[in-house]
């Protein structure tokens, strides 16, 4: 919360110095408390929960400690609670449509793994693994996006509607050039990652066919989470929630579909989806930019 409080303020760099403090913290104390070198007990994992626990505590004091001097969102001396109410207001109308969406993407998820338990073990244990690599995949495509936010939030307020608009297709664009080239880095290596991560045969190739089909989503993936990245940050939480939630809906339907021609209608299906999806969202975003009024017009 800090972080993202941080961020909205325009500062984006302390939140990712804490962030990397927290990781050498824990890379530090790890070992320390796990193995018991030196003067210190050996824990197990009992020492990683302790390690985890004093790196979380020191970035917290640190970002609570940036907090209260920051001169946007150091606390008033006097009126604390002024207006609480209608800060949390305006917290929970952007909150509640995404922590909706929370909680339809694992029930939409859940779906598709029980479609793919259907056709054997190997199936989904290929289909875990897969998505490992996803997560690194799509860890730009959440960067940029979550990048993104401030930059349209201050400059939405400020009335510049060009420079968010020129942003968010500068963000398309990076999400189009990203999901192809790394399209075309796991389809051309299939072959050479699918064994490394499974040792089962059936596995390896229904993982080689994961990495084949499903990246072929990834751009439009990246395309939907700036969508909903832009919306959230102008005001239009539902809407983003909506796209949120329609994502996984359609993941799930089309899954189910796809799954009347095996695993790979499923993956197929589930491709479609994702491009289907990210067409609507930023046809849909470039239209609430153009002509939602900005802050402050009469």
């Amino acid at each position: 919360i800090a972080g993202s409080a941080l961020m909205a303020a325009g500062d984006a760099v302390k939140p990712m110095i804490f962030l990397i403090m927290g990781a050498i913290l824990n890379g530090i104390f790890d070992p320390l408390l796990i193995f018991g070198l030196g003067p210190f007990p050996e824990m197990g994992m009992e020492g990683a929960a302790i390690a985890s626990a004093i790196a979380r505590i020191c970035v917290t004091i640190g970002t609570l400690a940036v907090l209260v001097r920051h001169p946007v969102l150091r606390p008033p001396v006097r009126g604390l609670f002024v207006g609480i109410r209608q800060s949390w207001t305006d917290i929970l109308r952007i909150g509640l449509p995404i922590s909706a969406n929370a909680l339809v993407f694992p029930v939409a998820l859940s779906l598709v793994t029980w479609l793919l338990a259907s056709l054997g073990d190997s199936v989904v244990a290929a289909f875990a693994a897969g998505g490992r690599i996803d997560a690194l995949s799509v860890l730009v495509f959440t960067s940029v996006g979550f990048g993104l936010a401030p930059i349209v939030g201050q400059n939405w307020g400020a009335g510049l509607r060009q420079r968010v608009i020129d942003a968010f297709k500068l963000s398309v664009k990076v999400c189009g050039i990203w999901g192809a080239v790394a399209w075309a880095t796991l389809g051309l290596t299939a072959g050479l990652i699918a064994p490394a991560f499974v040792d089962n045969t059936t596995a390896a190739e229904v993982l080689w066919l994961y990495l084949v089909i499903l990246p072929a989503g990834y751009a439009p993936i990246g395309i939907t989470i700036v969508s909903q990245q832009v919306l959230a940050a102008i005001g239009q939480a539902t809407q983003s929630g909506v796209i949120a939630a329609s994502s996984s809906i359609a993941m799930a339907i089309a899954a189910l579909v796809g799954s009347l021609f095996g695993v790979q209608g499923i993956f197929i299906g589930i491709v479609c989806a994702d491009i289907v999806i990210a067409a609507g969202a930023a046809l849909f975003v470039h239209s609430r930019l153009q002509k939602l009024p900005l802050p402050g017009a009469s």
